[in-house]
């Protein structure tokens, strides 16, 4: 299954992936996007590695996110009509909601 976005964003679409270049431990890491357009590149770092593969799936995070937004505001329109909801869900649904709206106002700086 496919999932889009609503989101409008400007950054370089996905996907992205991790390269290497360089030699031994001097070798550093670049996020590209396919074919080869450099999105960015990290020094060899302990952590460069996780770094790297955070920032290349980061197209997906966003679809994700904006996916499990529209999820919760659906669940909560039911809830909303049910005559006794389970507030321990609502409030779930609702956290949920708010990380989400959060996380796509900081990837996409509203």
């Amino acid at each position: 299954m496919e999932i889009t976005t609503s989101t409008s964003s400007a950054h370089t679409p996905g996907p992205w992936h991790v390269d290497t270049y360089g030699t031994g431990d001097s070798g550093n890491l670049l996020v590209l996007q396919m074919p080869d357009a450099v999105i960015c590149e990290l020094d060899s770092l302990p952590e460069a590695a996780a770094n790297a593969r955070l920032i290349a799936a980061a197209p997906e995070l966003l679809v994700c996110t904006d996916y499990l937004l529209h999820v919760c505001d659906d669940r909560l329109s039911i809830l909303a009509e049910e005559d006794d909801p389970d507030e321990e869900v609502v409030r779930h649904y609702s956290l949920l909601k708010r990380d989400a709206q959060e996380a796509l106002d900081k990837a996409l700086r509203i």
